[in-house]
């Protein structure tokens, strides 16, 4: 009952109409596991489930010749991710001992290196079941699965009554806030992969860009992931024009690129600020495996530490990149720094059909009403 119970939660993941308030129930369930094996498997089910998107995306991604890889990718995550929940697993240990055990466990999902690919952290909840609470809000929601524990009485009783509430809070709908004076530019041009060196086809998609800028008319644009290929010298140049009439007019747009690594086969996966601001934005964490590779000489490189935030006039925007939503670490820094306003960018061609894109509004969403932060997506698709 408690898997079937874990896997319909982690069918909610990525449906459109749903948040992640469902996920609070997750450390209940695991909690009332009778061995080791159930509580590995209740985990195991529910990763699985709610990642789904990994097995059928990754070959989309590396190519049609891939599919056991993204079978291999998908059950490794899963894995690596339930092995904290059963080792730290145990049905005599003291009160004292649980709450330890459980704040281990989040510790350990929540950072890296397990927390790299450390999605569906179940304390994602806490934006639907303490919205506006900030970081009080994720320690209340950990004393809440310590409070079912302290119980010494009808503790089944107790755990049944707790969820049912956590499951009408789950339920009830929340919206997030849309910032005043920003808009965005979602795009649908199909496969852009970071790392792309397809010149022609670039310039293409800047005329395309350009075009699509000039339409605008609010204070701040976001533009997606990536779109903009490489920026350099010459970029900089073409670009010139816009950012010059951008920058005369008081406006300023943000634009998704990449930013080779000087004498190194690297580069940064960036958010360029233009107009009447500037600024450069890297990716914390890119892609494991697929962009960021840390044993080649190629690949994106890793900001682990840095806060995503440019100031933009009197404003902090905090800004996420790509995967960075679908973890707990980058979206913790970026929120720590109290941003004005969370702008999300995005290049999800390879996922479009999968329940990832919508897993990542889920959890973006899940930040802003968290932190009652106004929010701003651009999306590739």
């Amino acid at each position: 009952m408690t898997c079937m119970t874990a896997s319909v939660i982690a069918l909610t993941t990525g449906k459109e109409g749903w948040g992640l308030g469902l996920y609070a129930l997750i450390p209940i369930i695991w909690g009332a596991a009778r061995t080791k094996s159930e509580a590995f498997w209740i985990l195991m089910i529910f990763y699985l489930v709610a990642s789904r998107g990994v097995y059928s995306g990754t070959p989309v991604f590396f190519g049609d010749g891939h599919p056991f890889f993204g079978l291999l990718l998908w059950i490794t995550s899963a894995l690596t991710l339930s092995l904290p929940w059963m080792a730290l697993w145990s049905g005599t240990v003291s009160t004292k001992g649980k709450f330890l055990r459980l704040l281990l466990i989040l510790f350990s999902i929540s950072i890296p290196p397990i927390g790299l690919w450390g999605w569906c952290n179940p304390l994602l909840s806490a934006g639907y079941i303490f919205p506006r609470s900030g970081v009080m809000g994720l320690i209340c929601m950990y004393c809440l699965w310590a409070a079912l524990w302290a119980a010494k009485r009808n503790t089944r009783e107790i755990r049944l009554a707790v969820a049912a509430v956590l499951v009408m809070l789950a339920l009830f709908p929340r919206a997030t806030e849309s910032p005043v004076n920003w808009e965005t530019i979602n795009t649908s041009f199909g496969r852009l992969y970071s790392g792309s060196d397809d010149t022609l086809g670039v310039y293409e998609r800047h005329c395309v860009l350009g075009n699509m800028l000039g339409r605008t008319k609010l204070k701040y644009v976001v533009m997606p992931e990536t779109v903009a290929g490489w920026w350099g010298d010459n970029t900089e140049e073409l670009w010139s024009g816009i950012t010059n009439q951008f920058a005369v007019s008081d406006r300023t747009y943000f634009i998704g690129a990449e930013v080779t690594k000087l004498g190194t086969k690297k580069y940064y996966n960036v958010v360029q600020v233009r107009g009447a601001n500037h600024a450069v934005i890297a990716q914390r964490i890119p892609v494991p495996i697929s962009m960021y590779r840390p044993w080649s000489d190629t690949g994106a490189i890793a900001d682990m530490f840095g806060s995503g935030i440019c100031e933009i006039g009197d404003q902090k925007i905090g800004v996420l990149i790509c995967y960075e939503p679908f973890v707990f670490w980058p979206c913790f820094l970026t929120m720590l720094s109290s941003p004005d306003v969370l702008v999300i960018v995005s290049n999800s061609w390879w996922a479009k059909h999968t329940n990832l894109p919508v897993l990542s509004d889920q959890c973006s969403a899940s930040w802003a009403l968290l932190f009652a932060k106004p929010i701003v997506r651009a999306k590739n698709l």
